[in-house]
């Protein structure tokens, strides 16, 4: 059956079976934390504005539909709560309750990719294709990845991820520590088996918070070089996870601690004062 790019809504993608990049970048903390985040229905805010994001800048004809902004109440006092949970009482089941704060930042990051020169010209273009969801087989595995933006830069095919942040002029750290660059390898994969090879792969990051700054990234090879090989690492051991039945932690060891270098520096300085 070949690999066909499908315009499904999130949740259904979310229901649908399938290896997706959030759960192997889970299994590099450790196999029993990504199976406990892919078991788990944790949800927070900060994840509840950025689907928001998502589905204000690239499905806004679902925006007022999928989410409600409810009335400003103080949900510290009994009549907020009141007011909120009648207000909740009367929206359909599926939809999403932003207060009218979250609401704001929502439209305040809107504003500001759009008012971006390069951000605008990636996501608000004639053609682009947004929130693609593709199935795929790897070695009897079902995997899955959804794709936030297809579009161009200056005529060369490209794919764009849309990110939330506090801070997208420090967004280098971000990569690193919720694992971009494997996400990154892994729709690749995706995009390769669907027979689309982008020429380039940007994140595009903008602050939750005022004034919603925006900014940037693409990754050089070597981090994508990286990234394979932390998922040929977690693919493999969570084949072994499967076939045991187990699903560690972490190691069991002592791990040693080494001082950092200026704390070091510090102590030398103190030394001579003395």
């Amino acid at each position: 059956m070949p690999v066909e790019f499908q315009s499904i809504p999130f949740a259904t993608y979310l229901a649908a079976p399938g290896l997706s990049s959030s759960f192997l970048r889970g299994m590099s903390r450790s196999p029993a934390h990504a199976k406990c985040a892919a078991e788990s229905e944790r949800d927070s805010a900060q994840m509840l504005i950025g689907r928001a994001l998502h589905c204000a800048v690239l499905e806004p004809s679902r925006y007022g539909e999928s989410f409600r902004v409810g009335p400003c109440v103080d949900a510290r006092t009994k009549a907020g709560k009141a007011e909120w949970a009648a207000f909740e009482a009367s929206c359909k089941p599926d939809t999403e309750l932003l207060s009218p704060k979250e609401d704001d930042a929502v439209r305040g990051m809107s504003a500001s990719l759009r008012g971006h020169g390069l951000a605008r010209q990636l996501l608000f273009r004639d053609g682009v294709k947004t929130e693609q969801s593709i199935f795929w087989e790897h070695r009897g595995l079902t995997c899955k990845a959804r794709i936030d933006c297809i579009t161009e830069f200056f005529g060369a095919p490209m794919v764009v991820d849309l990110k939330t942040t506090q801070n997208a002029g420090d967004f280098e750290r971000s990569i690193t520590k919720y694992g971009y660059h494997v996400q990154e390898a892994w729709y690749r994969r995706g995009l390769k088996a669907a027979g689309f090879t982008p020429e380039r792969f940007m994140f595009i990051a903008v602050e939750s918070t005022a004034p919603y700054g925006v900014a940037i990234y693409e990754l050089d090879q070597a981090y994508l070089d990286a990234a394979n090989a932390e998922i040929e690492t977690n693919l493999a051991t969570y084949a072994e996870c499967v076939k045991s039945g187990n699903w560690p932690g972490y190691k069991e060891e002592i791990r040693l601690v080494t001082c950092p270098v200026w704390l070091g520096e510090g102590a030398e300085e103190a030394s001579f004062a003395e």
